[in-house]
Order: C-alpha cells, then sequence, then structure tokens
C-alpha cells in the first residue's frame, strides 16, 4: 500500500472512531469523550480535503448519529413529547449544556422557572424532558480552541469568532452567515460536514430539528445561552438542498 493511500485510510479512520466517542459522551453524559471525539473528528476532515473524500466524511456522519437521532426520537414520541427544545443557560460552575423539550409549547416561562432547580438530575418531569445537548462536546471543543467560555465573549463578536473556529480552523462549514434580530438571531451555513445527516433527518424525522437538532445546531443554541443567558430554541430550520446550505432562526425568549 502507498504510504498516500496508507494516510488516507487513517484520516478516514478518524473521521469514522470520532462520532462513535461523540455518541458514547452523549449516551454516558461524559464530556471528555466528546471533547476527544470532536477533536479526532476534526482532525480527520481537516486531511481530507478533496470532493469523493468528504462525500464519505458525509456518509460516516449519517451512519453514525442517524440511528441515535432515530432513537431519540422514538422515546420523545412514546413520551408524546410535541414541544421545542429549549437551550438552558448554564448556572455557575455548571460544565453540561442542558436542553429542556416541553410537552408542549405553551405557557413556557412557568415551565422553564419550574424545571430550573432539577437539570442534571432528573430526565423526565412534569413538565417534559431534560437532556444533555447533543451540541455540548461541541461547545466545549470551540471554547478550548478559542481559549475562552463563550459567556465571556459579546454576542457581536460571535460570528467572526464562529468563522475563525468552524472555518478555518476544524473545517466544519466553508462558510457561515449571522444576523442578530429583535429577540432572535438568524444563521446560515453552508458546506456543513453535518450536510447529509441534517437532510436526511429533515426529511425522515420531522420535528426533529427543532426538538434537538442536530449537533452543529444544538451546540449553537447552547453558545447562544451561554452568551446572552437567555432561554434559546431553534425557532426554525431549513434545508435549501440545491445551494447545500442551512438557515436556521433561533430565539431568544
Amino acid at each position: 500500500m502507498r504510504y498516500s493511500d496508507l494516510l488516507q485510510n487513517t484520516f478516514l479512520f478518524l473521521c469514522i472512531f470520532g462520532p462513535i466517542l461523540f455518541i458514547l459522551s452523549f449516551i454516558t453524559q461524559i464530556s471528555l469523550l466528546g471533547i476527544a471525539g470532536l477533536l479526532v473528528f476534526a482532525i480527520g476532515v481537516s486531511s481530507l480535503l478533496i470532493k469523493p473524500q468528504h462525500q464519505i466524511v458525509g456518509e460516516s456522519i449519517l451512519n453514525s448519529f442517524l440511528p441515535i437521532s432515530v432513537n431519540l426520537n422514538n422515546i420523545l414520541n412514546s413520551l408524546n413529547v410535541k414541544g421545542k427544545g429549549i437551550y438552558l443557560p448554564p448556572k455557575v460552575n455548571e460544565s453540561n449544556a442542558y436542553v429542556f423539550v416541553p410537552y408542549n409549547e405553551f405557557d413556557l416561562l412557568s415551565k422553564l422557572s419550574a424545571i430550573e432547580g432539577i437539570r442534571g438530575r432528573k430526565v423526565a418531569v412534569k413538565e417534559g424532558v431534560i437532556l444533555q445537548s447533543n451540541g455540548a462536546s461541541i461547545v466545549d471543543s470551540f471554547e478550548r480552541n478559542i481559549g475562552l467560555n463563550f459567556s465571556e465573549l459579546g454576542l457581536t463578536l460571535l460570528r467572526d469568532t464562529l468563522y475563525r473556529v468552524i472555518v478555518d480552523e476544524m473545517g466544519i462549514l466553508s462558510n457561515i452567515f449571522m444576523e442578530i434580530l429583535e429577540n432572535s438571531v438568524y444563521f446560515i451555513f453552508y458546506g456543513s460536514i453535518f450536510w447529509t445527516l441534517c437532510e436526511k433527518i429533515q426529511r425522515d424525522i420531522p420535528g426533529f430539528c427543532t426538538k434537538l437538532g442536530c449537533p452543529l445546531c444544538s451546540a449553537i443554541g447552547s453558545i447562544l445561552s451561554k452568551i446572552t443567558s437567555r432561554y434559546v430554541l431553534i425557532d426554525e430550520c431549513v434545508i435549501i438542498s440545491r445551494e447545500r446550505k442551512i438557515e436556521t432562526i433561533y430565539r431568544l425568549i
């Protein structure tokens, strides 16, 4: 085997092994596994530069993350959970990022105040379901890259920071657009390595994107809650296949 072929196979293995670690971190809620998985995955992806290899990466992500997304959606459906996921602003010294999915979308503020003291201790409560954000490990990885906590970063600096980390350094996106609106933030993600997964989820698991989202959309929701100290939900997520872009609107409560 040629040395170049050996390198390509090694990088492909990293792209497959990284998401496996990430999934294990979500199941076990051990954030270090998720961080390790994202770093391993980022190394593999950044080394696969030509189009056929990116297609392989997309298929690897799809095969790794789609089953757990389907299982989570089945669990939420069995509990008759119909609301949109709400990313909770972290408490002092809280290491995990949590998302609360209410049974319905009515009277959200009273529900949120009721679950504030039990995150990390219970999953199913009478108001809904509390889970660790499936983008928590990505947030940890981003913060390690920029060397600070997102809660210390202003919202106006977020776009340039994300561009440096997600586009330039980690290669997760080819470009990113962000616009701050009144009580909402509008994003466009171009050329996401999660593209194949997102397209499959939106087609086969309707509503899942606004309940929990893909790892990247969930990570952005958690980041916005850290920066603004407000509750954040994915109000809308639209995939435009022709331009291979994902348009997402986050509402700040």
